[in-house]
């Protein structure tokens, strides 16, 4: 079988049958990237992520169409919906791009179906629309392990709720161009491809009550998260094995539940079953570990109860932390899930970049939004939205287009007065700009210099100063703040709600070899939410677009207050907006905050230091989400989306500096000369050049150290022949020293 289309045609409308056009079941999509993999995003005709589960978001085929025209999307989509009486099912994998064959199993599932299908916008699948219903607790995605055509992998998936399908109007040759009935296929192609488990030898044969307490441990678990590899899909693929413990299922049980949650969660790449046992054996002992644990959310199974307390918040800040070696990947999640407003922020700095940072671009948009909402936007705990945000990232990576991208807003918005400096040569010069204007954007480049000569000793004392005061002004943005005392009362300075949001960059090394043990607990860097971006961007075409008019309205609304020119008087107290949190936001900053709260005493200093402030940055970012996703400064409130993505960013954020401490910290003299030396050590360094750069030690500690190093496997030192006397070299044998 074969298929053929004109790739001129975006979408054939013409082809699609009136049982899709004439419902008002439309969204657009947006393609984005999570790990270098493509995914389809979708979005409702204002511009923000439609829902599948909120009809509310989706709309006509002629509104979706003309906001489809503006260019702004990659494509259409219908979304399935409950009591619908449609079937959606996808044959991923089975079409050659090139020469339009189908495979061999994917046609003989599309000549029973025999009902419309079209091509997917990848041409590398088929979708087909049929009347039905879904078999209950069935379906979902499924790899097949059939010979691939393209470079997809072959799998298969169906819904009939919950789900969207991109709609191109291809219609594959030889369908029919009408949606048919079609439930004894449907389930013939269920009972394929998700059989049911066969009861002969299950220790519950026979035991209903037993048979019931499974059966309400697949519903909790088939509600949970999508757990795919590289977003964060580790973290629910145990959460979802701890819950099987959790209602006291056995290993065979709970196994069979995991092959469920993994043909349907786990997208592409599902886990081995060697990876689910795995992940079983520790969720058991972590749950039985943890059995006298205090419950929160108690359920009743057919009379069990059942503790869900430890289970139902995920990625809470208490895993492990990671091993110096271990890569923290970015959550992409938390770009793809931005607000309406940050997004367009992002497109814009996007569209006039010349290399393409999206971890820095973020960065720079959350310390943006931060800043016009200071003194505007507070929560119930009267947290304000000043940040110190820091990314990392190569020298020469594209770190100028979010700032320009940033300065143009603030400028086409009158909100210039909000633009601070772009270097702090003294507390007071910073004291005095927050005196003069005291909500700020400060935009430093190489901050990471600052903190090195700072953690040089007694080098420029004034530079400690400065940290002392961005402390200080941080925590004192809900009240006055008062500077230091002077014999001249005229410089004695008061600053009503000090708002200043830092955005900075710098180099990896230069950031990380700044780090000692008293600036990790002292409390400065806790309040920093480091973020890296790991290569030197993409190089881009830049599009010379003028600022978005929608961001423009936006920010101009947030900021009418910031040009009160009196507001900076001790008497006037400009009162802030309270943007409150719905009470599923609230309980889940609560136990967020509890679950930190909870680690203080079983962490090293360091760590116990650096989780400290992550509650209040997840509060920060909460609020900076929620009033860049409002219509208006009156419609903002927290929601459970605000709070995860804060969440999620906030604990990346953390485990990357702790990750930071654990490689360049230094417990005792000694280990930071070895650190120190070992850094020196480049593979083939001859033991000359070694000296020269290694001249801060003793001869006899230096080759005290060497040998320890090479006790511990670390390094190999060989002779090598010259002209001359032999020369001795180093060569290492490991990435890192431990």
């Amino acid at each position: 079988m074969t298929a053929t289309m004109s790739g001129a045609e975006k979408i054939n409308l013409g082809n699609i049958p009136a049982e899709l056009t004439e419902r008002p079941s439309w969204v657009l999509w947006r393609e984005c990237r999570r790990n270098g993999k493509p995914t389809k995003v979708p979005y409702s005709c204002n511009g923000r992520k439609a829902k599948s589960n909120d009809p509310s978001t989706w709309d006509t085929l002629p509104t979706v169409l003309r906001s489809f025209e503006a260019g702004e999307y990659s494509g259409i989509g219908w979304m399935f919906s409950a009591n619908g009486g449609l079937v959606g099912i996808d044959l991923d994998g089975c079409r050659n791009p090139d020469s339009g064959e189908i495979s061999d199993w994917a046609a003989s599932w599309i000549e029973r179906f025999s009902t419309y299908t079209e091509i997917s916008p990848s041409r590398t699948g088929v979708k087909l629309w049929c009347k039905g219903s879904n078999p209950k607790d069935s379906g979902g995605k499924k790899s097949l392990a059939e010979a691939p055509v393209s470079d997809k992998s072959p799998g298969v998936e169906i819904y009939d709720q919950g789900r969207y399908f991109a709609v191109t109007g291809w219609r594959l040759d030889g369908t029919p161009t009408t949606i048919e009935a079609r439930q004894s296929v449907i389930d013939e192609f269920v009972a394929e491809y998700w059989p049911k488990p066969k009861a002969n030898g299950s220790p519950c044969h026979d035991r209903p009550r037993r048979l019931d307490l499974i059966e309400c441990c697949w519903k909790y678990v088939a509600k949970m998260p999508d757990a795919v590899s590289g977003q964060g899909g580790h973290n629910a693929t145990f959460q979802a094995a701890c819950v099987c413990f959790e209602f006291g299922l056995t290993d065979g049980e709970a196994l069979e539940i995991m092959r469920r949650f993994n043909a349907m969660k786990t997208g592409d790449e599902p886990w081995t079953v060697k990876e689910l046992q795995h992940k079983l054996n520790d969720a058991r002992e972590k749950v039985t570990a943890s059995g006298s644990f205090g419950s929160k959310t108690t359920q009743q199974s057919n009379g069990v109860a059942v503790d869900l307390s430890r289970i139902i918040q995920a990625d809470d800040g208490d895993d492990d932390e990671p091993e110096p070696s271990q890569e923290i990947e970015f959550p992409a999640e938390c770009i793809d899930q931005m607000p309406v407003m940050m997004r367009q922020t992002y497109d814009y700095a996007h569209a006039n970049a010349i290399k393409w940072q999206p971890v820095l671009a973020l960065a720079g948009t959350i310390s943006l939004f931060g800043a016009v909402y200071g003194q505007r936007a507070r929560d119930n705990y009267s947290t304000r939205t000043n940040l110190y945000v820091v990314n990392v990232a190569p020298a020469g990576a594209g770190k100028e287009a979010v700032r320009k991208a940033a300065k143009s807003l603030l400028l086409a918005s009158g909100l210039d007065d909000v633009l601070g400096p772009e270097r702090i040569g003294s507390s007071a010069g910073l004291v005095s700009m927050l005196a003069d204007y005291p909500v700020r954007l400060v935009m430093l480049d190489e901050i990471g210099r600052f903190l090195k000569t700072i953690a040089s000793g007694g080098k420029s004392p004034h530079l400690r100063e400065i940290i002392t005061v961005l402390m200080s002004i941080y925590s004192s943005s809900d009240t006055i703040w008062k500077g230091d005392a002077y014999a001249d009362s005229r410089r004695n300075k008061i600053i009503d709600q000090p708002h200043c949001c830092l955005f900075a960059t710098t180099t990896p090394r230069t950031l990380f070899d700044g780090l000692t043990h008293e600036s990790l607990t002292d409390g400065f860097v806790s309040r920093l939410l480091v973020v890296q971006s790991g290569d030197y961007g993409t190089r881009h075409t830049p599009a010379g677009v003028e600022p978005p008019p929608s961001v423009v309205e936006h920010l101009r609304a947030w900021g009418d207050a910031t040009k009160d020119p009196n507001k900076n008087l001790s008497e006037l107290h400009p009162t802030a907006r309270l943007i409150e949190k719905t009470p599923e936001a609230h309980e889940r900053h609560e136990a967020y905050s509890d679950a930190v709260h909870a680690r203080h005493g079983q962490e090293s200093e360091i760590a116990a230091a650096i989780w400290a402030r992550a509650p209040e940055k997840v509060g920060k970012l909460a609020l900076i989400h929620a009033c860049a996703d409002a219509a208006s400064p009156a419609d903002a409130k927290i929601g459970i989306e605000a709070e995860n993505w804060a969440i999620r960013l906030v604990n990346y954020a953390t485990r990357l500096i702790l990750q930071a401490a654990t490689n360049n910290i230094a417990s005792s003299g000694y280990e930071e000369d070895k650190l120190k030396l070992w850094r020196a050590i480049e593979d083939g360094m001859t033991m000359s050049k070694l000296t020269r750069k290694s001249q801060w030690l003793r001869a006899g500690l230096r080759a005290e150290i060497l040998t320890d190093l090479q006790d511990a496997g670390a390094i190999v030192r060989e002779d090598v022949g010259t002209a001359g006397r032999p020369k001795q070299v180093i060569r290492k044998r490991r990435a890192t020293i431990a």
